[in-house]
């Protein structure tokens, strides 16, 4: 695994926080978790600061530091090999995120949900993937 630091790295974070700028001071948070290979393609389903925040005490557990692989499997779990536009994803559908997790897809018109999390904005390109913003913080 790299560090968040790494070139490629750094591209598909900062179109996590491009897609929602209020994410700055969460992605602060995590200046030490080391992510996925880099060099992609990979979607990855960035949870909004609010979902950060509904996880209330959760989140400050998890950021403590004898619970380090735990907030890896969470991140980790929101990552997807390859690049899934919102158009490309059908109702029904299973991905497969990096460390081998299903996620299950719904579509019903134009709304789209990862496990029960909304798809509330899309395809914010980098170059090495695609994020889109869900409203939770998806868990393994």
């Amino acid at each position: 695994m790299s560090a968040l630091g790494a070139p490629r790295a750094k591209e598909i974070v900062s179109a996590a926080i491009a897609a929602e700028p209020s994410n700055g001071p969460v992605q602060s948070r995590f200046p030490s978790v080391d992510t996925a290979p880099v060099s992609g393609p990979y979607t990855v389903f960035a949870p909004t600061n609010e979902a950060f925040e509904a996880l209330g005490d959760e989140l400050g557990e998890l950021l403590e530091p004898e619970n380090r692989e735990e907030l890896i499997e969470v991140l980790t779990y929101h990552v997807v090999p390859g690049r899934q536009a919102a158009s490309q994803l059908s109702d029904g559908e299973q991905l497969e995120t990096i460390k081998r997790d299903p996620l299950a897809v719904s579509v019903e018109g134009d709304a789209v949900s990862v496990n029960g999390a909304e798809v509330v904005g899309t395809e914010v390109k980098a170059s090495n993937g695609i994020v889109h913003e869900i409203d939770e913080v998806l868990t393994p």
